[in-house]
């Protein structure tokens, strides 16, 4: 009867110790610590893109000292990979037809209606769905009239919308970023 006392003593030492051990290396992940995990791994991520967002906004004068930056619009995760999307004026031309696109490979600058006089419609403002970008301008073109006598100038408006696209692909072991273009002119 003490051998089986002493055996039953010893079975249960060890499988104390047996189980002392198991709880020492950690038990799995629940699902709540490995959900907390990727909260945690997706607030940093958004804090580098909010950090890349805001790094662009402060140094625009001093990267970019030809343009004036007029409006903008900062991303979220539903925007991928939209970080945040601005509207410049171009000092130097006084157009408004130049995008700063942020994103994970930098800055793209995007130009519609390149080489006309086009100005950004604040009216319409600047808008972000999901990773599409909206946006509408007024193009102006000249048009002669004759008249009596000569000719007549006459400036017509044209309103542009434009929905562009932004896209990433992989290509030859790096991220390309791609931007397509949908646009339909407005009649007045």
């Amino acid at each position: 009867m003490k051998r089986f006392i002493k055996l039953d003593l010893l079975l249960l030492i060890s499988l104390l110790c047996l189980l002392s051990g198991c709880a020492s290396k950690g038990a799995p992940p629940s699902a709540n610590s490995v959900q907390e995990n990727i909260s945690e791994q997706t607030k940093s991520k958004n804090n580098i893109d909010s950090n890349r967002a805001d790094i662009f906004l402060a140094n625009f004068s001093q990267e970019f000292p030809d343009f004036e930056l007029l409006d903008y619009v900062k991303g979220s995760s539903e925007n991928a990979p939209i970080m945040l999307v601005g509207v410049g004026k171009n000092l130097k031309d006084d157009t408004s037809s130049t995008l700063f696109i942020v994103d994970n490979n930098g800055i793209g600058r995007v130009v519609l209606a390149a080489g006309l006089n086009a100005t950004y419609r604040s009216e319409d403002g600047l808008k972000l769905s999901k990773n599409v970008v909206l946006l509408s301008l007024d193009l102006w073109t000249q048009t002669e009239d004759s008249v009596e006598g000569g000719f007549l100038e006459n400036k017509v408006r044209k309103i542009h919308d434009f929905e562009i696209t932004v896209t990433q692909n992989e290509e030859q072991g790096g991220v390309n970023t791609v931007y397509t273009n949908k646009e339909t002119i407005r009649s007045d």
